[in-house]
């Protein structure tokens, strides 16, 4: 009998939710945010695809690859998903973003998964430089993973 079904991961809290599709060697990963959620720093041995289907985000990728001519650098940009663009993540680079509204963003990873091996750095402004959409007051919605992320600061 052909097993075609199988049951997604699914994570819930206060930010939204994040759904795992797994089919080695391609992982889909479905994040649900409201307003105000930022999501990374996160740094991957493995390619990824960023696709914004609903709503709009703060993009933010930076190299951290050792020996890259574009080590350092940070790409960052508004998308909404009526731009029907995607974000190409290299392996070895941090992503993040900031949701602006209600969003739905889908992450296609590409390569061996093995979570263990992923890592978190701080969204503060301090570490890369990356100046995030500002909220007045109010304060930023994150998992306690990435409030507590690694600290870097690198200087330019």
């Amino acid at each position: 009998m052909l097993n075609t079904l199988s049951q997604a991961e699914e994570h819930i809290d206060l930010r939204g939710s994040v759904r795992i599709l797994q089919s080695d060697p391609i992982i889909v990963v479905e994040t649900k945010s409201i307003p105000d959620v930022i999501r990374g720093l996160h740094w991957a041995p493995y390619e990824r695809m960023i696709n914004v289907v609903q709503g709009a985000i703060f993009d933010v990728v930076i190299d951290t690859r050792l020996g890259s001519q574009t080590f350092g650098q940070v790409q960052k940009q508004a998308i909404k998903a009526e731009f029907n663009l995607q974000v190409h993540v290299p392996a070895g680079c941090l992503h993040g973003f900031y949701s602006f509204d209600h969003s739905t963003v889908i992450y296609t990873k590409m390569g061996v998964y093995e979570p263990e091996c992923e890592r978190r750095y701080k969204y503060h402004k301090d570490s890369f430089g990356v100046e995030w959409p500002s909220i007045g007051d109010r304060e930023y919605i994150m998992s306690e993973d990435d409030k507590n992320a690694w600290r870097v600061w690198v200087s330019r």
